[in-house]
């Protein structure tokens, strides 16, 4: 597993990719195929816009997979935190351990750099339980989002920790 940098071509991958995570959501309001598309298809493009504007430096990645392109990757690294503007898979690629192999990367990072990795979550998303096991705890919320930070641990308590250590033990 690994990633790359998203580049131009990547339009229809990162299309598909939030199309996914979108999905089983704007699925349940009753709406047709054609509906849904349209309306996911303005949402997803008002998104890259906003996100181009408010984290310009961002790093864009595509989470690769046995050479099999099944995610994306947007991370901020500017300022006193690492954040985690989004990550999302594509279905087929959910629930195997992927998210939590990239976010544990990001994890030793920020224990390296000691700073705290950032994110927000919409409630009831599935990822929220993801979150949690690794040690992100909810420092704001309002109706729609949950807002989570991972500390990364200090001094003596933090230790030469392994990889896995590094993300596995904090639940």
């Amino acid at each position: 597993m690994g990633s790359r940098p998203a580049g131009a071509g990547d339009g229809q991958l990162l299309w598909s990719v939030y199309r996914s995570s979108r999905l089983d959501e704007v699925s349940a309001w009753g709406w047709g195929d054609a509906q849904i598309d349209a309306f996911l298809q303005m949402q997803w493009q008002t998104e890259q816009r906003a996100r181009a504007m408010q984290h310009p430096h961002a790093d864009s990645r595509v989470i690769v997979v046995d050479g099999k392109d099944v995610g994306r990757l947007l991370v901020d690294r500017a300022g006193d935190c690492i954040l985690v503007v989004d990550i999302a898979l594509l279905s087929e690629a959910r629930g195997r351990g992927i998210g939590r192999a990239v976010l544990g990367d990001l994890l030793i990072e920020a224990q390296g750099r000691g700073v705290p990795v950032v994110l927000c979550v919409r409630r009831g998303n599935r990822a929220e339980r993801l979150y949690r096991s690794l040690g992100f705890l909810i420092t704001s919320e309002d109706e729609l989002h949950l807002h989570m930070a991972f500390k990364p641990l200090v001094g003596a308590a933090a230790g030469v920790l392994s990889r896995s250590e590094a993300w596995q033990t904090r639940s």
